[in-house]
Formats: structure tokens, C-alpha cells, sequence
């Protein structure tokens, strides 16, 4: 081989190294400056859910594809949030905030729990001993 080529294959080996390096590995790569979460406020009625979307940004607001995020919700009797970022209500109406972290950036996020309003029936309610009566009058 000549000595051009090996140089060649020499650089092209260290750059294929560098650019195959993992940067999932703790201490490699970019490292999370910023955690956003979608909706920025979560308002929703006593005992429904929802779904937030979440995304974990460098410092110089690149996306980190596949970066673990935590939750944790500030108040537990009032709302709880699963690990994949389902946020329930649980308890009366109230507000709290939910945590979202991922290695040393989080973000809190407001959650407002509103009360649901009790729903008004068109049939009348019905009195299970009460008799209606009708007056008729006879003609003779």
C-alpha cells in the first residue's frame, strides 16, 4: 500500500471513531439544557387526563432525540403523572404543577383542575311516592 492511501484509510478510520462514538454514554456528548412541555399550562376537568408532549434541547437548542425524562407531580392528591407524561386528575379542583426533568434541566408546568359542572337533566326527577291526581267532574 502506499503511503497516501494509508494516511487516507489512517483518517478515515479516526473519523469514522468519532462520528460511530455514542453520545447516550454518561459524560459523552450534548447534555440537556432545557426541557419544553407542551401544553405550557395543563387545564383539565376533575377526573379526565391528558396526554403532554415533551422534548429535551441542548444549550444550543438542538433536539436530543431519545433523552430519559422523568415526572413527578408537586401534589398527588390532586393530580398524578405517569412516566410517559399522562397527566391525571385525582382529587377536587385545585392547582398544582408537574415536574419534568432530564439530567440536570427540568421544568415545572402549571396544571389548573377544574371543576365539572353537574349536568342538568332533561327528564324531571322523579318522586317514587308522589301521585298525581286529576279532578273530573261528573255531569248529570
Amino acid at each position: 500500500m502506499q503511503a497516501s492511501t494509508r494516511r487516507l484509510l489512517s483518517w478515515a478510520t479516526i473519523a469514522l471513531v468519532v462520528a460511530c462514538s455514542s453520545t447516550t454514554e454518561p459524560g459523552n456528548g450534548p447534555t440537556a439544557a432545557k426541557v419544553v412541555v407542551t401544553p405550557d399550562t395543563i387545564r383539565i376537568d376533575q377526573k379526565d387526563s391528558l396526554q403532554v408532549a415533551v422534548a429535551v434541547l441542548d444549550a444550543k437548542q438542538d433536539l436530543l432525540a431519545g433523552a430519559a425524562v422523568t415526572f413527578r407531580s408537586a401534589d398527588q392528591k390532586l393530580a398524578t403523572v405517569t412516566n410517559l407524561g399522562v397527566v391525571h386528575s385525582v382529587g377536587p379542583s385545585g392547582t398544582t404543577h408537574i415536574v419534568a426533568t432530564s439530567g440536570n434541566a427540568s421544568t415545572n408546568v402549571p396544571v389548573i383542575i377544574q371543576a365539572v359542572p353537574l349536568s342538568s337533566s332533561s327528564r324531571p326527577i322523579r318522586r317514587p311516592f308522589s301521585r298525581k291526581t286529576r279532578s273530573r267532574s261528573r255531569r248529570s
